[in-house]
């Protein structure tokens, strides 16, 4: 490749090597050719780099491979955005495929509504039975056109269900990359959220309502990180509780409906702090994470919760206990 590209492609890996070729195949397949691929190995153990190698070999100038030292997504993604040559930026997990047309939908998006607007696209769920949807349909986002722009995109992560949003279907100036700043390395799932919520902080989202990334939802694979937060409560709420006050600091000179959205979340994680305090017999801690979420935004819902929690601890445990079997057995049956 003689001249810089006009996209950088960049996948993170780990310890992907049966599935990080799929990737790669789906980048090189896409209509819209003018691209380089930075495979960013986050310290595989397995034969990714093999895998990818091959590749590098047969492209030579469009497919980069790194290693580092295990450290993280957050950190593989910022390694890679600091090697990136390309004008745009985009991102794909590397146990996910884009479909062919992907980047030229993006680049008409881009044509009608202007470069300095990220611009995200739809996305299809494969490999689960239980997720035969879109992103789109599956966060109730109901888009009118083939083409569209999107005027407050902190709406879409704050906002009641879910944003249909994915980083692997993203794509931005890089420019605007350098100005959102890194991806945080304390985070392992919420890192994409956060970069995507900083990033609604300073322009609009263009979106092409088409699913043009395939999302590989296969269920309790032992090397998802959704599956691992799954299992570890803990260190969900941890990162949940960092990623809000995170955002109040962002939003302290902004309006101040955002302002009580983010409390309502960080409230809404005391909470659940309680929960898993109430369930663990940690009665004393349950009450400090009440007085927290009744601190953060009064509500009488809160209220009753920290007084149940005060005098009759045993009592709070036995109503979360109840209330979250059934929201269990609710999850079952929808």
């Amino acid at each position: 490749m003689t001249s810089l590209p006009r996209f950088s492609v960049i996948i993170p890996t780990y310890n992907r090597a049966s599935l990080v070729a799929g990737a790669v195949e789906s980048v090189l397949a896409q209509t819209y050719t003018d691209l380089e691929i930075i495979v960013m190995d986050d310290g595989s153990t397995d034969s990714t780099a093999e895998v990818v190698r091959h590749f590098e070999s047969e492209h030579r100038g469009r497919i980069r491979y790194y290693w580092q030292e295990n450290q993280g997504k957050s950190v593989a993604l910022n390694h890679a955005l600091g090697l990136a040559r390309g004008e745009f930026i985009a991102f794909l997990d590397s146990d996910d495929r884009w479909l062919p047309a992907k980047l030229e939908w993006q680049l008409r998006a881009l044509q009608e509504f202007g470069e300095q607007h990220p611009c995200f696209t739809d996305a299809r769920y494969i490999n689960n039975q239980n997720l035969q949807t879109t992103a789109f349909a599956f966060a109730g986002r109901e888009y009118k056109g083939e083409l569209g722009l999107i005027s407050d995109p902190t709406v879409l992560f704050l906002g009641t269900g879910r944003s249909g949003v994915y980083i692997q279907t993203l794509i931005l100036q890089k420019t605007l990359a350098g100005r959102v700043g890194d991806f945080d390395p304390k985070l392992r799932i919420g890192n994409d959220t956060d970069y995507l919520f900083r990033l609604g902080l300073l322009t609009r989202f263009c979106f092409v309502n088409k699913p043009l990334v395939e999302i590989d939802r296969t269920a309790n694979r032992k090397d998802g990180l959704i599956e691992q937060m799954a299992r570890d409560e803990y260190l969900r709420l941890q990162e949940r509780e960092h990623l809000y006050h995170k955002w109040l600091d962002l939003t302290r000179d902004l309006q101040n409906n955002l302002r009580t959205q983010v409390l309502g979340r960080l409230a809404e994680t005391h909470n659940e702090w309680a929960n898993w305090h109430l369930a663990n017999h940690e009665y004393g801690k349950a009450r400090k994470s009440m007085s927290r979420a009744v601190a953060t935004q009064f509500t009488a819902r809160t209220v009753f919760k920290l007084a149940l929690t005060t005098v009759a601890g045993p009592i709070a445990r036995r109503e979360y206990l109840k209330r979250d079997a059934e929201r269990a057995k609710h999850r079952m049956t929808t």
